[in-house]
């Protein structure tokens, strides 16, 4: 049951990330494929980030258009470490969330950055706002939806 609820999330993300999102400037800074990967890896073990970040990556790679595999490489290590901390500790606490939210989007926007330039692709230079608004943006819708996922997920395993 469990691959097919990952197959719909993903399905889930991409629609509102291309359809919804997608029509709005600012709400185009969101990832929500990074937000999905960063719950997986809060939730599930090491091994099932690896190929949820794999395939929601690639799948993000192929809407966006460039290099296939940059965003999955980047999503799978970042799904990956914090997978790592997260087996170790327990995250539930919104500040933390928000912050490994924020580290997260961090990571990605720079391995993204140092992936171009090793491909030598020409770099997308954002200002510093920019950058800014998207990791505040990923911290808040992050936080909000950990929270309700969780309560639907814990409803769900009680019923």
């Amino acid at each position: 049951m469990r691959p097919i609820r990952t197959i719909l999330a993903i399905a889930a993300v991409l629609l509102v990330q291309t359809m919804v999102l997608g029509r709005f400037e600012r709400a185009q800074s969101i990832d929500l494929f990074l937000l999905l990967n960063i719950y997986y890896a809060l939730n599930f073990s090491p091994m099932t980030c690896i190929g949820v970040g794999l395939t929601s990556g690639i799948i993000q790679d192929a809407f966006s258009g460039g290099i296939i595999g940059m965003n999955a490489f980047s999503k799978t290590v970042v799904a990956y470490v914090i997978a790592l901390v997260s087996s170790r500790l327990m995250i539930k606490h919104p500040m933390i969330l928000m912050l490994l939210v924020g580290v997260g989007t961090i990571a990605d926007l720079t391995i993204i950055y140092l992936l171009r330039r090793l491909f030598g692709l020409p770099e997308v230079l954002l200002s510093y706002r920019t950058y800014l608004t998207t990791i505040i943006l990923n911290m808040l819708v992050g936080v909000l939806a950990f929270q309700i996922t969780d309560r639907i997920r814990t409803r769900m395993e009680y019923v």
